[in-house]
């Protein structure tokens, strides 16, 4: 019993054996017809020789925003008193002192495995009933980096003091490190401490060490594939508000101003903006882009945002692409010379925020939470639809449920800023001897 029971044993090895290496040579040699294919997803994955993107036959619908109407004449009453509000709190705030840190965080890369792992895994989940496989799993998520900032203001003169510890730049770029025989990495950990000036938004000086230095002589010494610009606008306090440096007052001047709306959420009253911004306005342009600014103001105080979702649209004209066979390799996607077809493309950005009170009648941002989601092919989210029906605008409430549930599930990338001390007008201190 037993020596039949140690071949049966062997023999079934040698079964599994002879099935992966069946699988595995119908994966190297199988041999596609050659077809015509889009891509949905990927529009980066085509090879560098292709050339530079064909020019757009003609204007976008979205970007043609002549057919808008204008704001309404209660809408117009609306946004000029929000603008008044606004302005009148910001000459409120004279100077002041904020500390607070930023933490970033991407989605953990899929760890690669060997491929015969995944024929296994592969093998497995076909037995596995579609009711019992978990399709809802959430990536994991990494920290890449955390930055702790001293922020002084005082009229248009700003210090920083930046603590950071970070292996990614504050918007998830490599940061290159030189080693000590001279090569590149990137992708480690590093401590550093910074200190800038500011006045009317240019960077005067910098500090390393102990030592004030004219920001233009600091950077004539730099290696070359260093970046000069160390200073990241991410480090204002103020650029959380929007997402930009901008206070909403002036901010909104930029945009074309859509939709301003009293809306009441549990009978809170708050204003409602959508702001909308083209660029690329002529046939002679390989892309056309336009952002979306839906803004709802916090019930609390109408000068900041609680919530903002922020809408990047692209279109433009993509290669068709075939599969061409390989000798002894596996087929490969190639642009058909000559033809495209017309590609939109749509990114969501949002913020979310929450404010407290620093000082009698002075609010400031407690938190801020901002998460990025990745381009999805406007196609997708409206299947029935040809592009020269899709919605001129699209709004939040215009994207179908399934998609909303969809695309918040997993954003790319977080970065969450918190506020540790706030103190408002103050006198700004700082002690800059020996910087000139």
């Amino acid at each position: 019993m037993f020596t039949r029971h140690k071949h049966t044993q062997v023999y079934r090895k040698i079964f599994f054996f002879l099935f992966l290496l069946g699988v595995s040579c119908f994966l190297l040699l199988h041999r596609p017809e050659k077809t015509t294919q889009r891509p949905t997803r990927d529009t980066t994955a085509l090879p560098p020789e292709f050339g530079k993107t064909q020019l757009l036959s003609e204007t976008p619908r979205f970007i043609k925003t002549e057919g808008i109407p204008p704001l309404s004449p209660q809408e117009t009453r609306l946004l000029e008193q929000l603008k008044t509000e606004v302005t009148a709190y910001n000459t409120k705030i004279k100077s002041g002192e904020i500390e607070f840190s930023v933490t970033v965080s991407q989605i953990a890369p899929q760890e690669t495995k060997p491929l015969f792992v995944e024929l296994l895994e592969g093998v497995r989940d076909n037995f596995i009933p579609e009711k019992e496989k978990d399709g809802d799993v959430l990536p994991t998520y990494k920290e890449t980096g955390h930055w702790y900032i001293t922020y002084r203001f005082n009229g248009e003169t700003e210090f920083f003091d930046v603590k950071a510890r970070a292996k990614r730049d504050m918007n998830g770029g490599i940061i290159v490190t030189q080693t000590e025989n001279g090569g590149l990495r990137h992708d480690i950990w590093q401590e550093t401490h910074h200190q800038f000036l500011r006045h009317r938004k240019q960077t005067l000086y910098i500090r390393e060490g102990t030592k004030w230095r004219p920001y233009d002589k600091w950077q004539q010494v730099l290696p070359v594939w260093i970046p000069t610009n160390v200073f990241d606008k991410c480090f204002n306090p103020y650029w959380w508000h929007l997402g930009d440096e901008e206070p909403l007052d002036r901010f909104i001047h930029r945009d074309k101003i859509i939709g301003v709306k009293w809306v009441e959420n549990d009978g809170d009253p708050y204003f409602y903006l959508q702001l909308y911004h083209t660029q690329a306005e002529n046939v002679d342009a390989s892309v056309g882009s336009a952002t979306t600014h839906e803004i709802w103001m916090h019930p609390q105080t109408r000068v900041y945002p609680k919530r903002i979702l922020i809408a990047n649209r692209r279109a433009q004209l993509q290669p068709e692409l075939e599969i061409v066979e390989k000798f002894f390799s596996i087929a490969e996607a190639e642009p058909v010379p000559g033809k495209y077809y017309y590609f939109e493309t749509i990114s969501f950005q949002s913020l979310t925020s929450e404010i407290a009170e620093y000082e009698p009648g002075i609010f400031f941002p407690k938190t801020v939470t901002e998460e990025s989601y990745g381009e999805d092919n406007v196609s997708e989210i409206f299947p029935n639809r040809p592009n020269s029906e899709y919605p001129v605008i699209i709004r939040e409430a215009l994207l179908p449920e399934w998609f909303r549930k969809e695309y918040k599930k997993a954003p790319g990338l977080k970065r969450v800023m918190n506020v540790h001390r706030a103190v408002f007008n103050i006198p700004m201190e700082l002690d800059i001897q020996g910087t000139l």
